[in-house]
């Protein structure tokens, strides 16, 4: 019963961000350790089992607000925390995000009015014995 919520558990996980390695990185453990509780072969360990839930509590909180969680984000939001990942390293990713956004319209905003491609055939040929 234990191997089967354990399976559940790995499958939800990998489902969510889609990157085994990823995972394996933000939890700490080998890529190997990830395909073993997918297959069930191993329990998951208690520290393994928060620190899993900490993670799906983040990528419930990305999808809430229209995140995709994957390997990107979840690379970023390890990179973001200073211990296992949880929902308030989404919350900090998610804020992040919105600026980001925020950022990429104003830069569009302000070039909106250049073409958008350069000409280049004036600028000759280049030689080797220039």
């Amino acid at each position: 019963m234990e191997a089967r919520l354990n399976q559940a558990l790995a499958k939800r996980l990998v489902d969510a961000f889609q990157s085994k390695v990823e995972i394996a990185d933000a939890l700490k453990v080998s890529r190997q350790t990830i395909y073993d509780w997918l297959k069930g072969k191993y329990k998951i360990h208690e520290e393994h089992k928060e620190n899993i839930r900490g993670l799906l509590k983040a990528a419930n909180f990305l999808m809430e607000n229209d995140v995709r969680p994957s390997k990107r984000i979840l690379r970023r939001l390890t990179k973001l925390s200073f211990g296992p990942v949880n929902e308030s390293s989404a919350r900090i990713l998610v804020d992040q995000l919105k600026k980001e956004e925020a950022e990429a319209a104003k830069l569009s905003a302000r070039l909106a009015g250049r073409d958008k491609k350069a000409d280049f055939s004036d600028a000759g040929i280049p030689m080797l014995q220039e």
